[in-house]
């Protein structure tokens, strides 16, 4: 079984890449999904001049090398800082300590 790790209260089926599969032990090479994930969303946030923080630090594309030695094996999850407009000004990413 696979869970999505943003919604704690169901448990759904999830295809998203970086899901975490509770059968194996731990999350087995997680922290390599993880960074794949927020490395690419850094490089899109970039493209549309969106500031993006990975547990309060603000990352860049230049900083995807540091990035990866200071993740975590964990489960992290995005969200979004929207100006009084509704668009994104800002993009979090945040640790989860427990599903």
């Amino acid at each position: 079984m696979v869970y999505c790790p943003w919604n704690v209260y169901t448990t759904t089926i999830c295809t998203l890449p970086w899901a975490v599969d509770m059968k194996k032990r731990r999350y087995n090479n997680n922290k390599k999904k993880m960074y794949n994930w927020i490395r690419g969303e850094i490089r899109k946030a970039e493209k549309k001049g969106i500031h993006v923080n990975v547990c309060g630090v603000r990352y860049s594309s230049d900083d995807t090398g540091k990035l990866y030695q200071v993740l975590e094996d964990a489960v992290y999850m995005e969200d979004y800082l929207c100006d009084e407009e509704g668009r994104i000004v800002q993009i979090n990413f945040d640790k989860i300590n427990q599903l």
